[in-house]
Formats: C-alpha cells, sequence, structure tokens
C-alpha cells in the first residue's frame, strides 16, 4: 500500500526528523521530570501543534518550540536571580514598552544585549532550518496534531486538576508558571473585571464631592524614595545609627508602610498611593494595573487635589512613557510631568539632590505666576540597583554591613547619601519660601534586592505578604504648618497612605476618602489582606455604583 506523502517525506528526511524527535523528547522530559508537570507538557504540545499548522515544517517547529521553552526558562531564571520574581507573561507586554527598553538599556545593558543577541541568533536560526527543512507536514495533518494537541492539553490538565494559578514566589517551575499566567494576560485584551466586581453589582453610591477648601492650606511635597527603609528593621545591619531620625514622622515615631512589591516595580507602589486600591486585584498581571486603569478612576489623590485648587506636578526620573506610567497620572489630574529628558538628566539614576534643585526651581516660577497651591510629586533613584559600583565616591558616607547580604555597605552609603541630600532640600525650601506652608511626605517604594536573604530568614509567616520583606516607612515633615495627629496603627497598607496624606493637610475630606479612612480604623492597617474582607468589597464595590471605579 501506497504511504502517505507526508511520511515519505519524513522518510526521506530521517536525519530531520530524528533532530526533531530529539528536541520534542528534550522539551517533555524538562516538562515531566524537572517541572513534574503535565500541564506544561500540555501546553508545549499544544504549542508545537500551532506551529507545525503555521509552518508546515517538524524540525523548524520543534526547534521553534525549544528555543521557547529554553528562552522562557533562561529568562525567568534571570529575573528570579534580580527581583526573586517568577516570569509572568505580561513581562512580554511590559518590555514592549519602549521607553521601559530605554531604561532597562540603561539599567541592565548587559542582560538586553544578551535578550537582543538571542532573539537575533534564534530567528537567524530557524530561517536558515526552514530553508532546508524538508521534514513537510500538509495543512490538513497539522490540524490533525492540533486536535490531538488540544485533546492532550485539557485531558491532562483536567486529570490533574492542575490549571495552576500564577505564583510570583514559585521559581522552580518556571515554564508552568508562565503557562499558568497566559489566561491572566489574556484578560487585559477581553477587558475582563477585576476587584471582584460584576457589572449588575447594586450597591449604596459614594457621593461624588467637590472640594470647598476654605483654609490656608500646606503646599504638599510628595517623594517616592527609591528602595528606601529603614534598616533597624533589622536586627543584623549594623549601620550609622544617625540615619534613623530621618524615617521618623513630626511625631517621633517610626511608622511602617506595608507595600505591595519587593526589589523593584516602584510603579506599583505609585499606583496605590495615588488610586487608593491595592494591586493584589490584579493577580499574576499587576505589573499593568497603570495601564489596565488609565481613564478607569475618579477618585484619585490628585483628582481630589485639583478639586481642592492645587496644581499638580511630577519630577521623574523615568521618560514619560515608562512603565505607562504617564499616560495613567495625566489621566488622574497631573497639570504637567517634568521626565527625564525635561529635567536634562544625563543618567536614570542622578543624585537626589538634582531630583530636589529642579523641583525648587519649579515652585519658584509656579509662586511667581500663580496663587494656587501645589502638589509637587518627586521620584529618587540613586538608590536604585545595581549595588556593585561606588556610587558618587567622592562622597565620605558611612556604609554598614550585615551577614548574608551582599552589597550591603553600597546600599546604605546611598541611603547616607539620600538622607544628606533631603535634610539639605529642607534647609533649601525654607530659605527660598520663608512664608510658605509645607507638608512634606517621604516614603519608601520596596526594600532593595540585597534584603532577600534577611528578609527570608526573618519570616515566621506562611503569607508572603506578611514578610518583613514588604515593610518600608512612611514620614510626614512640616515647614510654617501644625500637622494633626497620624494613624495609630503601627503598619499601614500602601492603598491608606494618599488618605492619610489628604488628611494630614487638613483638606475636606469627600465621602470616599473618609471611608478609607475609616476602613484604616477597621482593619487596623489591612487592605486586601484585611479581617473584614466584606467591608473591603463593599467600599469597592460603591465606587462602581458611583462611577468612581470604573472595572471593565
Amino acid at each position: 500500500m501506497r504511504q502517505p506523502a507526508w511520511i515519505q517525506s519524513l522518510q526521506a528526511s530521517r536525519a530531520s526528523s530524528i533532530a526533531a524527535i530529539g528536541l520534542l523528547v528534550a522539551v517533555a522530559g524538562y516538562c515531566l521530570a524537572f517541572e513534574r508537570s503535565l500541564y506544561a507538557a500540555g501546553w508545549s504540545l499544544l504549542i508545537l501543534a500551532l506551529l507545525v499548522l503555521v509552518l508546515g515544517r517538524l524540525l523548524t517547529s520543534s526547534l521553534a518550540l525549544a528555543a521557547i521553552v529554553l528562552s522562557v526558562v533562561t529568562v525567568s531564571i534571570v529575573k528570579n536571580h534580580i527581583l526573586q520574581i517568577a516570569l509572568h507573561s505580561s513581562d512580554i507586554l511590559m518590555i514592549s514598552n519602549w521607553d521601559m527598553q530605554k531604561y532597562l538599556w540603561s539599567d541592565q545593558r548587559h542582560y538586553m544585549v544578551a535578550l537582543y543577541a538571542s532573539a537575533a541568533l534564534i530567528i537567524a536560526m530557524l530561517a536558515a532550518v526552514y530553508m532546508r527543512d524538508t521534514s513537510y507536514i500538509p495543512r490538513i495533518t497539522g490540524f490533525a496534531i492540533l486536535a490531538i494537541g488540544s485533546l492532550f492539553f485539557f485531558t491532562a490538565a483536567s486529570a490533574h486538576s492542575e490549571h495552576p494559578e500564577f505564583n510570583f514566589t514559585s521559581v522552580n517551575r518556571h515554564l508552568t508558571n508562565f503557562y499558568a499566567s497566559l489566561r491572566e494576560t489574556t484578560g487585559i485584551a477581553q477587558n475582563r473585571s477585576y476587584f471582584g466586581i460584576s457589572n449588575n453589582v447594586k450597591a449604596a453610591g459614594i457621593n461624588q464631592e467637590r472640594c470647598n477648601r476654605t483654609e490656608d492650606t500646606p503646599n504638599i511635597i510628595m517623594i517616592h524614595e527609591e528602595s528606601l527603609f529603614p534598616p533597624s528593621l533589622y536586627s543584623e545591619i549594623e549601620y550609622d545609627r544617625s540615619i534613623d531620625p530621618f524615617f521618623k514622622s513630626v511625631d517621633g515615631d517610626l511608622h511602617l508602610l506595608r507595600v505591595e512589591t519587593f526589589g523593584s516595580g516602584s510603579w506599583l507602589t505609585e499606583f496605590s498611593v495615588f488610586s487608593g486600591l491595592s494591586t493584589e486585584a490584579f493577580g499574576g498581571v499587576r505589573s499593568m494595573a497603570p495601564a489596565i486603569m488609565t481613564g478607569k478612576l475618579g477618585d484619585s489623590l490628585t483628582q481630589w487635589l485639583k478639586s481642592c485648587g492645587y496644581t499638580n506636578i511630577e519630577l521623574s526620573p523615568f521618560p514619560e512613557g515608562f512603565a505607562f506610567s504617564g499616560r495613567f497620572l495625566r489621566s488622574i489630574g497631573f497639570d504637567r510631568i517634568i521626565d527625564r529628558k525635561a529635567q536634562k538628566a544625563s543618567t536614570f539614576n542622578e543624585r537626589d539632590a538634582f531630583y530636589f534643585n529642579n523641583a525648587i526651581a519649579e515652585m519658584k516660577k509656579h509662586f511667581a505666576d500663580s496663587s494656587q497651591p501645589l502638589f509637587t510629586y518627586i521620584m529618587t533613584m540613586a538608590t536604585h540597583y545595581p549595588y556593585d559600583y561606588t556610587y558618587a565616591p567622592e562622597e565620605n558616607v558611612a556604609g554598614g554591613t550585615a551577614k548574608s547580604a551582599p552589597y550591603i555597605d553600597e546600599y546604605l552609603r546611598r541611603v547616607g547619601l539620600a538622607v544628606r541630600d533631603y535634610r539639605a532640600f529642607v534647609s533649601t525650601l525654607k530659605a527660598s519660601f520663608p512664608s510658605k506652608k509645607f507638608l512634606i511626605l517621604h516614603y519608601g517604594d520596596h526594600q532593595p534586592i540585597v534584603t532577600g536573604n534577611l528578609a527570608a530568614s526573618s519570616s515566621t509567616s506562611s503569607d508572603p505578604r506578611s514578610s518583613i520583606g514588604y515593610l518600608t516607612y512612611f514620614a510626614f515633615d512640616t515647614i510654617n504648618y501644625t500637622a494633626p495627629p497620624l494613624p495609630k496603627q503601627k503598619i499601614v497598607d500602601i492603598p491608606y497612605l494618599g488618605s492619610i496624606a489628604l488628611m494630614m493637610a487638613k483638606l475636606p475630606l469627600n465621602e470616599a476618602t473618609a471611608s478609607r479612612l475609616s476602613l484604616l480604623e477597621e482593619c487596623d492597617g489591612r487592605y486586601s489582606f484585611c479581617p473584614k474582607k466584606k467591608l473591603i468589597a463593599d467600599f469597592q464595590e460603591r465606587l462602581f455604583e458611583t462611577g468612581a471605579l470604573k472595572v471593565h
């Protein structure tokens, strides 16, 4: 009996077929032996079937699959090495942002060179193999393979009840984690609902009010301190104790802030400060929270400040489009974003004094032309990794030591520089604007990667979000202004910080802000993990009912 043409083709190209089978065995072996995941094997077979259907070549498709698997695993290992976070498929969307690529090129150039070179090599190799590949698979056979692959995928996943959720801290199953994250990433394109709210929810809305500012309110300065936290959190760290007062507020106390990211992801903290919401609601795609929620908020910190007559400006070390933050910030009431280019910064991590001096210059221009109060948001970067070189070597500043924390000395040097620059900034404010009132809020956006081992050894809870590694600080200072008492909670979750700032500025509070401050008391500082979860859910449903929060 005459054999089908595609089988004759495979027999004629025996070397290609053997090579293809070898690659497939290697991929299957990795999925089953190393990740112990039929789910990953099922996904890989499904991708192979799609590649065969599109390319019509068994060897090229097998090689492409092997390249995908190897790339995902390698990039996940590198990401985990840097950030202690697993690779998520939405990272592809994030890195497609041109300003993010420019930042990574400046900050992690050796990794970006390796990424670009590897991508070019893989494309060239696949093109060369495709031109010589004789393992032809007809389209009808491709559809049959796709059907088999789909059946295996759904059967394997169902039989083992896998369909795993993406786990930020699970880094031993790189491929499984990546495949599991695909459902969350496709949810962005499908405009899925977040916060557990459906369109048919019925709740009492929150009143949409206008701010009737009656007294002479302070100008507000909010400083997003990169990678800053109180070193006193870890007993293992030895450091210059003269920096401790920097972390304390006007009341003389240290106030701890629980953030939702570790080692990186400044834009996640930024999102929660301004939105009053938790990025936990977005699951594995929380890195895309600013992009997802652009144009969907009506109750942000800066929108209320604008209603109170404030002019809102930002001074950023990044290009405006970085991590989609520029569009997000403009959608919530920022009047001007003075980015890296506008400030004529030569690097991404200028001294804090560079941004502070630029802020002083902007304030002088504003106060000369306008009687409106000013909200100035400043991001710093000097304390950002990497820490394998001496920053500002001409400066004599104390460092520190800690066992199991490589590069902690250099990190603590930079903290010392940050404290020095902040104190000089406050002195300059007093001298430049002797009659102006200022409320200054500075806070740490996340801990640096160098505390990873310390946080792991200090953790006593099975809940990773309760880890000491998610604690930073917030502090208020004043100039010519008397602030009210701060909340009494020992630790405050990041979504409350914007509402606390409004309270400290003695501004009229709308119902949403008053409700958040009530939740702060009811939940003892917790938000997403508040023991009274229904209170948080009801509050978010009320925001939705009013239109202050759009979930689609």
